[in-house]
């Protein structure tokens, strides 16, 4: 593992788009960067207030899954949105980020990520990024918190599945605040692109997304068995429709997930 590398507060704060992200909260360790904004919204912090470590000891995930890495091999951070989009649109936020965080890691390594439906980024086949977003009702209205974990310079022995990688697996050696400040501004910039045409997202998406074409097996009720009745569904996936769900071919018949555990099959 490479020296641990703190995230640089004051930089990142001199470097960000104040405007848009206002309130930085940049912690040595946290327990998760989600639930401590999630409390924050509720306290009536303001759309674009942002919780970022380098050391998040509780991560969480969907359906409930937690984890822990060690200090200083992983970004953790989260966002607070209150998008102008209208709400029946906002199903896109948690794919908008996984174009984001590949656009980050693009614009400072030399990898090519890909996006697996919905928007776990992958180097190859292996997880690189996590992403959980989490509705809540804030004192002036509804807004989502976007967390992200990115696996920066994790050795193999540190990976928390056998699934996953990091970038310094891949030959990326990135500081932290480097990485933040990517998130950050490439976010401002596809957010704002969003809100003005609310389509645009799914270009991009299609673009980066290693799903479409494969095929794929679908976990469509969780904590179950392999081997149980109708707990996994196999098929080809075709496409994303326009609120962002997998089109998939079963057996001639075109099914449509909002949710659901995808393993690419091939």
């Amino acid at each position: 593992m490479p020296p641990i590398d703190p995230i640089d507060a004051a930089a990142v704060r001199r470097r960000v788009d104040a405007a848009t992200w206002p309130d930085l909260v940049i912690h040595r360790s946290v327990g998760s960067t989600n639930a401590e904004l999630l409390e924050l919204a509720r306290a009536g912090a303001r759309p674009g207030a942002v919780v970022a470590t380098a050391d998040q000891t509780a991560g969480r995930g969907r359906r409930t899954r937690v984890w822990t890495t060690p200090p200083g091999v992983s970004l953790a951070l989260s966002m607070l949105l209150r998008p102008s989009v209208p709400l029946d649109h906002w199903s896109w936020i948690p794919l908008l980020a996984g174009v984001v965080i590949r656009r980050a890691i693009t614009e400072v390594t030399d990898l090519q990520p890909t996006l697996k439906w919905p928007n776990d980024v992958l180097i190859g086949e292996s997880k690189v990024c996590g992403i959980l977003a989490e509705q809540v009702t804030a004192p002036d209205g509804l807004a989502v918190v976007l967390g992200c974990g990115i696996n920066v310079s994790m050795d193999v022995d540190e990976l928390p599945v056998p699934t996953a990688t990091s970038l310094h697996l891949h030959g990326a050696e990135v500081s932290m605040t480097d990485l933040l400040v990517s998130v950050l501004d490439v976010a401002a910039t596809e957010l704002d692109a969003w809100q003005q045409n609310p389509g645009s997202v799914a270009e991009a998406y299609a673009a980066a997304c290693s799903t479409v074409g494969r095929r794929v097996r679908i976990q469509v009720r969780p904590d179950t068995e392999i081997d149980e009745p109708d707990a996994f569904v196999t098929g080809d996936a075709i496409g994303v429709d326009a609120s962002g769900c997998l089109r998939v071919d079963v057996d001639g018949s075109v099914r449509t997930f909002s949710v659901g555990d995808v393993v690419h099959v091939r």
